[in-house]
């Protein structure tokens, strides 16, 4: 087994831009695709949990659990290039 290799928030966060940069899409949504997922709630209901959460009205384990709930397994991979 391939001993694991950690890196660096700020490293992940220049990769996750330079991704978006490239590829286009939302922050946070590409890296699921890369990963053979989806983020299955429609734009109403993610705006409503993001409000309620920004508000306190639902606490980060709630919130967390709404993006549990709504994050699918893709039917395909996107294609990845070189």
């Amino acid at each position: 087994m391939t001993e694991l290799f950690w890196i660096d928030k700020r490293d992940v966060r220049v990769l996750h831009d330079r991704l978006l940069a490239l590829h286009g899409g939302a922050a946070g949504i590409l890296f699921l695709e890369l990963n053979s997922y989806r983020f299955s709630a429609n734009e109403t209901d993610t705006a409503q949990a993001v409000l309620a959460l920004a508000a306190s009205m639902i606490d980060e384990v709630s919130y967390a659990a709404f993006l549990r709930a709504n994050t699918v397994e893709a039917l395909h991979r996107i294609h990845e290039t070189k």
